[in-house]
């Protein structure tokens, strides 16, 4: 289960990202609330799909994952500028 949810943030990050870069919504400012929305996005993707039994418990573990990797995405551009 938890390879599927994190296979769909993924890919819904793949498409999202792809639009938003085409269109030029890529600014620092809009990173949180991208992050949301593919979260949610990603939540209704995992409830319809029967991933997950609860709407809510879906939306929350998939906002969670997409902030989460984000941060990581952070950290890692972080210390990269340290060295």
């Amino acid at each position: 289960m938890t390879l599927t949810v994190a296979s769909i943030v993924l890919f819904t990050t793949l498409v999202l990202g792809s639009i938003c870069k085409s269109t030029n919504l890529r600014t620092k400012n809009n990173i949180p609330l991208q992050n949301l929305i593919i979260g949610v996005i990603s939540g209704f993707i995992c409830y319809f799909a029967g991933v997950e039994n609860n709407l809510m418990e879906a939306i929350i573990l998939c906002v969670m994952s997409a902030f989460s990797a984000g941060g990581v995405y952070d950290l890692s551009k972080t210390v990269r500028k340290d060295k």
